[in-house]
């Protein structure tokens, strides 16, 4: 998924349209050299992974599949974002401590009409966490609530994408498979291109030479 330009927030909603999105730290392994070159690319510049702000978004002791990473082709040519393959009804657990801005639930699963569910959750630095796809009626946050790393704040599920697995190149597909696309910005709400790199300090798996997640390989978030 994507944003688009010349879209304005409506009623509080977050500025992203979906566009058929199905089609760091303490990593262990050696580093991959190769990466994306694009101007997207020059945005992506990365801390130290091991004391990064910024856990997986999932619970601890669980694996996923990263179906599009940065700025790679598809609809993420120009984004900061990833795609993770989780098994649909499973936890989406916050990132990072912060205010919850933005909640919508209620749109249905199984569906490609660029409208989906999705949580924008803020930090005490201004930069806003992007959680989408999520299962219909599964966010168990409201806005205003603060929450902390690692806390439950919803489940996986399909909403604005019926076919979330398709293109894994990994894995094969599972029934009732799942994606969750999450994106880091550097204010609320977000602005085009505005997008932040982030790593993850509890990610088990092998990383590119700028310390993040590697297209179709598989992290496991160890404890933080």
């Amino acid at each position: 998924m994507f944003l688009r330009r010349g879209h304005m927030p409506v009623a509080g909603m977050f500025v992203v349209l979906l566009a058929s999105s199905c089609g760091g730290g303490g990593g262990s392994g050696n580093n991959q050299p190769n990466l994306p070159v694009s101007s997207c690319m020059s945005r992506a510049t990365f801390g130290d992974s091991t004391t990064s702000d910024y856990i997986l978004p999932f619970p601890v002791g669980e694996s996923s599949e990263v179906l599009q990473a940065y700025c790679t082709t598809g609809s993420h040519i120009e984004q900061l974002a990833y795609d993770f393959i989780r098994p649909f009804g499973s936890e989406v657990s916050a990132v990072r401590d912060g205010e919850v801005m933005t909640v919508v639930s209620h749109h249905p699963d199984f569906t490609r009409n660029e409208i989906f569910n999705y949580i924008n959750i803020r930090h005490d630095d201004g930069t806003t966490a992007f959680y989408a796809h999520l299962q219909q009626g599964s966010i168990v946050v409201a806005e205003g609530d603060f929450v902390f790393a690692g806390q439950m704040i919803g489940l996986n599920g399909s909403s604005g994408t019926p076919t979330a697995c398709d293109a894994s190149l990994v894995n094969p597909p599972r029934d009732q498979c799942a994606v969750l696309h999450f994106g880091v910005y550097a204010t609320y709400p977000a602005v085009h291109g505005n997008d932040v790199a982030v790593n993850f300090r509890n990610a088990d798996g092998i990383l590119d030479a700028r310390g993040g997640l590697v297209l179709f390989r598989v992290y496991t978030a160890l404890s933080f």
